[in-house]
């Protein structure tokens, strides 16, 4: 368990009395000594002073719980979503609501992961419920990798999906193969969803195997 953000440690204890090993990191250099303070002699806890942004991922299978800074979301979802080798199991993670409701909605970063991960929004946090209270409420926004992934060939799907977001506002393939894929040919790249970018790429793919 990798735990971004740790602070004072209340997560960090609850993590520990439920997972076999907890990275704990922590920016601040006075707070991290505090955690090392705190946890010395618990073998569940290894804290770390640094940068979410630039922290040492596990090699082997983990799971991320973390209350990010809002300003960081999209740089550190990217981090652990965008290369399906990273062997992340599921993160939770609580963001900015907005963030939260754009990364569940259908666009090229949603879609990049999908195959991927599953990623919804599980509770809607209100601002008050911080303390300080942040200037907007926030959400508990939940990836979790799937058992299999919906496609097996992840540069070939992020090069179809970067081809047809440069021209957002028009059909993303020539209409007989929209048509083929029982796609309206007049649909716009960004009408699209994710089941039918997935029959657009199994027929790519089989085109390019004939």
């Amino acid at each position: 368990m990798v735990e971004w953000g740790a602070g004072t440690g209340v997560l960090t204890a609850e993590l520990a009395a439920r997972a076999r090993r907890v990275e704990a990191v922590e920016l601040d250099p006075s707070m991290a000594q505090r955690l090392r303070d705190r946890f010395a002699g618990d073998g569940h806890v290894t804290v770390v002073c640094g940068d979410a942004v630039d922290a040492r991922l596990p090699l082997e299978p983990f799971r991320v719980v973390a209350n990010i800074p809002f300003h960081l979301t999209s740089r550190l979802l990217r981090r652990l979503l965008d290369d399906p080798s990273v062997p992340l199991l599921r993160a939770d993670l609580v963001v900015q609501w907005g963030a939260a409701r754009k990364r569940t909605r259908t666009n090229l970063s949603s879609l990049r992961w999908a195959p991927w991960f599953d990623v919804r929004v599980t509770r809607r946090l209100d601002r008050l419920e911080f303390r300080p209270p942040p200037a907007v409420d926030a959400a508990v926004l939940v990836a979790t990798r799937r058992r299999e992934p919906l496609v097996e060939d992840h540069a070939a799907w992020v090069r179809m999906l970067e081809r047809a977001y440069a021209r957002a506002d028009r059909p993303p393939r020539p209409a007989g193969e929209l048509h083929r894929a029982k796609i309206d040919p007049r649909a716009r790249t960004i009408d699209l969803e994710l089941d039918d970018w997935l029959r657009l790429f199994t027929q790519a793919r089989a085109a390019d195997r004939r």
